[in-house]
């Protein structure tokens, strides 16, 4: 990833209005009341005895649930978000560093950037195979982990936008999502926020590599594979456990922040999904007050 990129579009997140509903997750009002002393009481005021309870909406807006299609266009929104997208070829943040394009595309050699349809930048022309070639060598001498502007050539040959979110989506559906399945095989079955929060960790992390000795010295869980407290809490179903596991140390913290609250809205959905009877013990054995 290089350094210095704008920001691209804010991805459909905020803060619903608040609702009159029977009880959060379909319990009773006298459950509901009980809930205080689960150290619940931030998100819940009880109005009546009656069971009519007024509390906030879930934290985010989002629309899937269980096991419904990923919205790759949000996702990628949510990449560009967070990561950046730059059209035109720089250096990441790899050592050694490697010539990259888009939203993290590695281009391995000059044929992988001569079969990209870049455009020149000041003529609005297919970009010549030459140009494409001059532009990968002169990008993959420069100095590695500088503001993306620096690599900015003139004149300048650059992707079309919807080039670079195609690859970006086909790398999440070739490249991770198959990773992703080798550590977590019930992916597919998450609800919907937890499969985009653990894809972000991994665009942003890598997925990586298990622990493995090599030659008799071990060698340290990397990427997604590195984020042992993670793991416990979703193959134990624990949403909100998985938020509390989420905290990257390299990202921002609005990004954590952002991952933190994907994992508590599948939280909300994997309790609507398994009932009241399910919510009682969900509530009581795993919710705790989240950390701020």
């Amino acid at each position: 990833m290089a350094r210095g990129r704008v920001p691209g579009p804010t991805g459909a997140v905020g803060r619903g209005g608040e609702s009159d509903p029977p009880g959060p997750f379909g319990l009773s009002g006298a459950a509901v009341s009980s809930m205080w002393s689960l150290g619940l009481g931030r998100s819940i005021s009880v109005l009546s005895n009656l069971g009519s309870v007024r509390h906030p909406a879930p934290l985010l807006l989002h629309s899937d649930f269980l096991g419904e299609q990923l919205d790759y266009d949000r996702i990628y929104r949510d990449i560009v978000r967070w990561e950046g997208a730059i059209p035109y070829m720089y250096l990441d943040t790899h050592k050694p560093p490697l010539v990259t394009v888009g939203a993290g595309n590695m281009l391995p050699d000059e044929s992988a950037a001569e079969a990209l349809p870049f455009k020149n930048a000041a003529t609005g022309q297919p970009a010549t195979r030459t140009e494409k070639a001059h532009a990968f060598r002169a990008v993959a001498a420069m100095k590695g982990s500088l503001a993306a502007k620096h690599y900015r050539l003139h004149p300048s040959i650059e992707l079309p936008e919807a080039k670079v979110k195609e690859l970006a989506i086909n790398r999440i559906k070739t490249e991770f999502i198959p990773q992703i399945k080798k550590l977590y095989p019930g992916f597919d079955g998450f609800p919907g926020p937890a499969r985009e929060a653990i894809l972000d960790i991994a665009y942003n992390a890598g997925v990586g590599q298990p622990e493995k000795l090599v030659h008799g010295k071990k060698h340290k869980a990397t990427g997604l594979y590195g984020f042992h407290r993670l793991k416990t809490a979703i193959d134990a179903g624990d949403w909100m456990g998985a938020a509390r596991a989420s905290h990257r140390s390299s990202s921002r913290p609005d990004r954590n922040e952002w991952a933190r609250k994907l994992f508590e809205q599948a939280a909300h959905l994997a309790a609507r999904r398994d009932g009241p009877s399910h919510n009682l013990d969900f509530l009581g054995a795993h919710l705790k007050r989240p950390v701020f």
